[in-house]
């Protein structure tokens, strides 16, 4: 075999699976959507106006400021109770942080609760009745774990 016939037959190769990882690769990130952020599904599902998503960002960022702020003091308790794990005597102070975590969940969902309303504010009289029907899928929407359709 000659040197131009063993090189042409390589770059044809070469050429041929070049184009095959290209449609493996495009094929596959289209094929693998990424979940919509709440963001989106908030506003698509509500049909807000450019005004009233400009009001919900600001929104958001309060909302993700407030639960910022919990999650850190949540992990600190948690690092706290953790850290007598290897202490063979009973530590006296986990009653105690055990209730501060249980009231910092409390906090949260109750400034979850309080953001859904505000978001209910932003509502229009036409847009209610797509709040309401919103409201029964909330939960699930936002759990961090996904949740299986019955």
């Amino acid at each position: 075999m000659s040197k131009v016939k063993f090189l042409t037959i390589a770059v044809v190769a070469l050429l041929i699976a070049n184009i095959a990882l290209m449609v493996f690769f495009s094929v596959g990130r289209h094929g693998h959507h990424r979940p919509p952020e709440p963001r989106e599904v908030i506003i698509e599902r509500l049909q807000f106006s450019n005004a009233q998503i400009s009001q919900y960002e600001g929104l958001i960022q309060s909302h993700r400021n407030s639960i910022v702020q919990l999650d850190g003091e949540i992990m600190r308790l948690r690092n706290e109770l953790y850290a007598h794990l290897n202490d063979p005597t009973t530590w006296p102070g986990r009653d105690s942080t055990e209730r501060q975590l249980a009231q910092l969940q409390l906090q949260i969902e109750s400034t979850n609760y309080d953001h859904f309303m505000a978001i209910r504010g932003l509502c229009t009289n036409e847009q209610l009745p797509l709040f309401q029907k919103f409201t029964n899928e909330i939960a699930q929407l936002f759990s961090k774990t996904p949740h299986r359709k019955k």
